[in-house]
């Protein structure tokens, strides 16, 4: 090479470089990139395809030239023709003669009227993978491609792979913004509605502004039968309905709510469950529907294309759908509520439901003793925990306390439980799963109303606690050497300010830690003398009562406030979880 032709590739390089990170915007970058594959080595044309897992080959995302969008219809292999060889062994290739060179097909060529002479075909290689090819076709003026053209053409490949990958990123994280703000804007407007038909209404029309569908069926379970209670369709010929009233267990969705379980079918045609109810659909996908703790329906959105969907918007489904949960389990309270005319009968069925939001076992994980303690002043009541299995190397943890008695701070406690379970599925950190909730807890109750809540994550085999604090009562962490630590990390209560923000902190357990958490029923119990239980002789009940078990631990100490508390009533709710670690 001569230094004329060095400097003017190096020049090209920059220009090239200045153009292709001028832009985020990816449509624009595609053209871009293609412009420019052309131009740098003289080409006729030019063509990007990147690789698309949903589909199981590349895809021509741009293709230049008056056949441009009839070849973005194809799909290539791994190591199909050039393209996929190239895609596959991660090594360029030069043809100037396909029609001597065997693995050219020129299928595509056929198909679209095309004649492809000689063809450059680069990887775009990215942190030690490929994620699409880009190609120069024809030489312009009956010349060759040589290897000045394949530096040329390797050279640009690295600044298009960065491109690429930094406008997937952008287009992501905006992409996110728009679905988290659509999330947020639908809960809203469902959760102003306590009839429990608007809301499945409300519910279904809103559909649209999360995810794209063709048809959409909304299923609710009659409670103790396998009889579909409830059934919103959109999408659906007169003539379907009747072949999507299923029973629990019948079809993708029956099957769903059978199991308690979300799903995503590429192809309903391979899928030996699904119960055919529109000659259109060809892909599927049903998130199921929690309530209490109990999976008491399902959405279920069909498309007319096949892979219609990724793993992605199935995520993102279950999040609608959790979202969706706190308006549909508040319209069904509410709904059976207005039911019962008389203030006891409605104490009891609010009663009958919080208690099945509390668990019914205890964990049982080698290496530590876990029990919690619930006992509400009233029928209802407004404190709550939980142990939340979220792999099977962590636990969840939580205690909360809802400010006010009776059926309101119920209802509030029951849509901080849903609003936290379906934050914890989205595997966010713990310090934005408290700020979420909390954003949306604000929306949806009185403003005089907050909620202080301690949430951490026990990561089980490494005894690493990680926490974070709003406003709760700290818990309290006592070792084997009797010495005393709190649990104060984290924030201000939740629905205090609009754009909270919260710390999370990490805690080495050993063998013989004990650590208590508790609401403030518990140290804010008076006696007859109006003196308070306080913090100190809770610590010195559980000083006193540290070798016993968990479940001892929580009910003596529950004993010993009874006993403080004499004739006096309690005033508050009484919540105690205890966890120690013990040997293995």
């Amino acid at each position: 090479m001569t230094e004329h032709q060095i400097r003017s590739d190096a020049e090209f390089i920059l220009r090239a470089s200045k153009v292709l990170n001028s832009t985020l915007d990816f449509d624009e970058l595609l053209t871009r990139i293609v412009e420019l594959t052309a131009e740098a080595v003289g080409a006729e044309t030019g063509s990007l395809l990147l690789y698309d897992e949903r589909r199981g080959g590349l895809i021509f995302e741009v293709a230049l030239g008056e056949k441009g969008d009839l070849i973005k219809e194809f799909v290539v292999g791994p190591g199909q023709g050039v393209t996929g060889r190239v895609f596959e062994t991660g090594e360029p290739a030069v043809v100037n003669d396909t029609q001597s060179y065997a693995a050219f097909s020129g299928t595509i060529d056929k198909k679209v009227g095309f004649e492809t002479r000689s063809i450059l075909c680069v990887p775009l290689l990215l942190r030690g993978r490929t994620i699409g090819v880009v190609e120069a076709i024809n030489k312009s003026r009956a010349r060759l491609f040589d290897d000045q053209d394949l530096r040329m053409m390797r050279s640009l490949a690295d600044l298009i792979a960065i491109a690429i990958d930094n406008s997937r990123l952008y287009l992501q994280a905006r992409l996110e913004r728009l679905e988290n703000q659509s999330l947020l804007e639908v809960a809203k407007r469902v959760n102003s509605a306590l009839k429990l038909d608007q809301v499945l209404q409300m519910i279904a029309d809103s559909m649209h502004q999360v995810i794209h569908f063709d048809a959409l069926a909304i299923y609710l379970v009659r409670p103790g039968t396998r009889d579909i209670d409830r059934l919103i369709l959109n999408g659906f010929d007169e003539h379907q309905h009747d072949s999507v009233r299923l029973k629990v267990g019948e079809g993708i969705v029956g099957w769903c709510i059978s199991n308690g379980e979300s799903t995503l079918v590429a192809d309903v045609s391979r899928d030996p469950r699904y119960v055919k109810a529109r000659d259109e659909t060809r892909s599927e996908i049903v998130a199921a529907l929690f309530v209490g703790g109990r999976c008491i329906g399902a959405i279920n959105l069909e498309s007319n294309r096949m892979s219609a969907w990724d793993q992605h918007q199935l995520e993102l489904l279950r999040a609608f759908a959790g979202q969706v949960s706190i308006a549909i389990e508040k319209a069904m309270l509410h709904q059976e509520l207005l039911e019962k005319k008389e203030l006891e009968q409605e104490l009891n069925v609010a009663h009958r439901i919080q208690r099945t939001f509390l668990p019914r076992h205890q964990p049982v994980i080698p290496g530590y003793d876990v029990a919690g303690l619930n006992i509400p002043s009233e029928k209802v009541g407004g404190d709550y925990y939980d142990f939340i299995r979220i792999i099977d190397t962590q636990l969840g943890i939580v205690i909360s306390d809802v400010s006010g008695k009776g059926i309101p701070a119920a209802l509030i406690m029951a849509s901080f439980r849903a609003s936290l379970l379906a934050e914890i599925r989205n595997n966010f950190a713990i310090r934005t799963i408290m700020a979420k909730v909390g954003k949306l807890l604000r929306e949806s109750i009185e403003p005089h109303h907050f909620v202080t809540a301690l949430y951490g994550v026990l990561d089980i085999p490494n005894r690493v606690f990680t926490y974070a604090n709003a406003g709760h009562n700290p818990a309290i962490l006592i070792r084997a050497d009797a010495s005393v630590k709190f649990l104060k990390d984290g924030g201000l209560p939740l629905c205090v300010l609009e754009q909270a923000t919260y710390a999370e902190k990490r805690l080495q357990l050993r063998v013989g830690d004990l650590l208590v958490f508790y609401t403030d029923g518990v140290t804010e119990a008076f006696n007859e003398q109006e003196e308070e239980f306080g913090l100190e002789r809770l610590i010195a009940a559980l000083l006193a009562v540290y070798p016993l078990s968990a479940r001892d631990i929580v009910g003596s100490v529950a004993q010993v406030i009874r006993e403080f508390n004499g004739t006096a009533s309690p005033s508050d709710d009484l919540t105690l979880v205890a966890l120690k670690c013990v040997p293995i």
